[in-house]
């Protein structure tokens, strides 16, 4: 029976980590199941290119990943889905069924873990109160139900803080090319080209966007900002919104968000550092507790014994 439960613990280990793990989509596979056109991509519009998509089903097996779809097609079907929960999933560019089926995956472990604690004390001879081991599943259900949020949330104001620099340096290279006589709408496009990063790619969406749908590209990127719930770049549109339409001096504009934006995440930087100074003195102070400890016990226990 030990020989059997270890057995049937090694392949749940192993299928719980198969399960977290995400494989990597060939992005042919993926643009086939979203039915994105390269030829034809204009005739998306925003929202579509932003909201959080549902995994594909139809070709997986796994019971939390249909269960996670179903769950999320409800959510997002009612309109009940918290704003900041969509922003933290815009960011990290990751569909809600996902977060979703690895909740599922918490809750249907959660039974396996009572039953697993029960057997064991039964094997052993000493069976226990049926309040532990369901006290133990609902603690371990309420764990593995957050610890997808508490990701989530961990990188999303990882990406929103990346978005935020570079939103810094995409206002630096607007002003380069606004120097070199390029248009606003110039200026922007080629700021967007330099680099392939993720944050630049949604700008140039953006910008794309309102290319399409004739309108100004400081809309676009406010528009962007409010959906990802990062609002240095919701100012920096008002701020080329307001020199665009009332004939102000927009170089010197820009020029005096970017430092203040660029100040603003030195002061972030300063304030996180001197956090992680502060967290590392107890470390300190419980090595150097040992140390004393350590020098000082054979000289107690000579005194003790010697008396």
């Amino acid at each position: 029976m030990i020989l059997i439960l270890g057995i049937l613990t090694g392949l749940g280990c192993i299928g719980l980590a198969a399960a977290f793990r995400r494989p990597k989509e060939r992005l042919a596979r993926t643009l086939d199941r979203l039915g994105f056109d390269l030829a034809d991509a204009g005739s998306f519009t925003r929202d579509e290119l932003v909201t959080p998509l549902a995994i594909d089903t139809a070709n997986s097996a796994k019971l939390t990943d249909r269960i996670g779809t179903s769950v999320a097609t409800r959510v997002i079907a009612s309109g009940r889905c918290p704003e900041w929960l969509m922003q933290q999933l815009r960011l990290c560019e990751e569909p809600l069924a996902i977060v979703c089926s690895e909740m599922a995956l918490g809750f249907l472990a959660a039974p396996a873990v009572v039953i697993a604690v029960l057997g064991l004390a039964s094997l052993v001879g000493s069976p226990l109160p049926m309040a532990i081991p369901l006290w133990l599943g609902i603690a371990i259900a309420g764990c593995a139900a957050g610890l997808p949020l508490l990701s989530l949330r961990s990188r999303a104001k990882d990406r929103r803080r990346h978005l935020i620099q570079a939103t810094a340096s995409l206002v630096d290279l607007v002003v380069l090319g606004l120097s070199a006589g390029m248009g606003i709408e110039g200026a922007l496009s080629a700021a967007t080209q330099v680099s392939n990063d993720w944050a630049m790619r949604k700008f140039a969406t953006a910008l794309h966007w309102a290319r399409d749908s004739k309108k100004p590209p400081w809309e676009a990127l406010s528009r962007l900002g409010q959906e990802l719930g990062v609002s240095p770049l919701v100012e920096v549109a008002t701020s080329a919104g307001l020199a665009g339409r009332e004939g102000a001096k927009i170089r010197q504009s820009l020029t005096a968000k970017a430092a203040s934006l660029r100040s603003h995440e030195l002061a972030e930087a300063e304030k996180e550092a001197n956090t992680t100074t502060e967290r590392m003195f107890l470390p300190g102070i419980l090595l150097l507790t040992g140390f004393l400890v350590l020098i000082g016990y054979p000289a107690t226990m000579r005194i003790l014994t010697g008396l």
